[in-house]
C-alpha cells in the first residue's frame, strides 16, 4: 500500500494515541505501509510528552483512554499557539451525536468512529495532511 497520489506526504510524522494494543498495532502497520513515520502512545499523558518532543504533523487520537481522557489531550494541545495548528483525527467508539459535537468543540479536526475501514482512515489522513501542506 502506498500514499494515494501524494508522494509529498511520504515521511510525515503521525502520533497514534490508542490504548487497545490490537487496534494500535493495526493502525501503525497500515500507516507505515503507506509511507508515514509513526510513533505510538498507550495513554494521553505519554502522548502529550511525545507530542511536545516529537512535534508530529498529525495525531490520531482515541477518546477513551486510561488516566487523562482524549478530550483533555485535545484541550491541552489545541490551547497552545503552535500546537493548535497540528491536525487531530479522533478515532473512537464514542459514536453518539453529543460525543461528536463535544469532540469538535474541544478541537478535533476530523471525527471517525470505530469500527472504521482502513481505507477511510488512510484517505482522511491523506486529506488532512494535504490540507495542512497547502497552508
Amino acid at each position: 500500500m502506498e500514499i494515494l497520489n501524494r508522494p509529498e506526504l511520504l515521511g510525515k510524522k503521525i502520533l497514534v494515541i490508542e490504548d487497545e494494543e490490537d487496534t494500535r498495532a493495526l493502525l501503525v502497520r497500515h500507516l507505515k505501509q503507506a509511507g508515514y513515520a509513526l510513533i505510538e502512545a498507550v495513554d494521553a499523558e505519554s502522548g502529550l510528552s511525545l507530542f511536545r518532543e516529537w512535534q508530529p504533523d498529525l495525531v490520531i487520537l482515541d477518546l477513551i483512554l486510561p488516566g487523562m481522557s482524549g478530550l483533555e489531550f485535545l484541550q491541552k494541545v489545541k490551547s497552545g499557539p503552535i500546537s493548535c495548528k497540528v491536525p487531530i483525527v479522533v478515532l473512537t467508539a464514542k459514536d453518539e451525536a453529543v460525543d461528536k459535537i463535544k469532540g469538535y468543540r474541544y478541537g478535533a479536526d476530523y471525527y471517525l468512529t470505530k469500527p472504521c475501514e482502513m481505507k477511510t482512515l488512510l484517505l482522511t489522513v491523506e486529506t488532512v495532511l494535504s490540507e495542512k501542506n497547502k497552508s
